[in-house]
């Protein structure tokens, strides 16, 4: 599953890049420079300079943080570039072709995968709902949550409290967010008891909340597959 989706994004990131490359290249030839360029400008620069303030605020570094929003800030320049091409092109009908992209894209899909799981997760066997908490895909029960947890090697747990950062962020209820912060936790107390120096020294490193701290860590196995 992981593979599929794997290979399904890099096939909508090839579609987007070619699509957006071939918009930008015709723009200068339906519309002059002077004319075109203002527009895609300006939207890059804000969506620069609000990505870099927000890599500030969440702990990056300066530097890096000027780097991730021109990037971004280019990227989306682009973007609208070849969008005003293709709506110059092709008119209204260009938004069906923007709005299939996006629902589509991986955000797209990784936000329907979420609300599918949590809306499915009361109808799911004992065997689906640990596989959802392995995945990082819907709340656990504290009944299973620590066993099932318990069994699942270093680099699952680190990446589902990656996810679950994300889960975090997107959730409104209450609820959710209160059993998405006792999951989080619970990786937390896994990864102490398996490695507490690895975790003390995750912790000093000053991490963001969905870094990947799997190089912090020795064992990379649950103890009841080590042992």
């Amino acid at each position: 599953m992981a593979r599929r989706r794997i290979g399904g994004e890099r096939i909508w990131w090839v579609v987007v890049t070619v699509l957006a490359s071939a918009g930008v290249v015709v723009a200068p030839v339906l519309h002059p420079p002077g004319r075109v360029l203002p527009g895609p400008v300006a939207v890059g620069l804000v969506v620069a300079v609000v990505t870099c303030g927000i890599w500030v605020e969440a702990g990056g570094s300066g530097l890096r943080g000027l780097g991730y929003g021109a990037r971004n800030g280019l990227m989306s320049g682009l973007a609208v570039l070849a969008m005003i091409s293709y709506v110059s092109l092709f008119g209204a009908a260009a938004c069906l072709l923007f709005l299939a992209l996006a629902g589509c894209s991986p955000p797209g899909i990784h936000r329907f995968t979420r609300w599918r799981a949590r809306h499915t997760t009361a109808h799911q066997s004992p065997d689906d709902v640990q596989d959802s908490i392995q995945d990082g895909r819907a709340p656990a029960s504290p009944a299973n949550q620590d066993h099932v947890i318990a069994t699942m090697s270093t680099l699952q747990i680190v990446t589902a409290w990656r996810r679950s950062f994300w889960d975090l962020r997107e959730a409104t209820n209450c609820r959710v967010r209160a059993e998405i912060v006792n999951r989080r936790q619970a990786y937390l107390d896994e990864l102490e008891g398996r490695d507490p120096e690895g975790l003390r020294c995750w912790l000093d490193a000053g991490p963001l909340a969905a870094d990947n701290p799997t190089k912090f860590f020795r064992r990379q196995d649950p103890p009841t597959l080590a042992s």
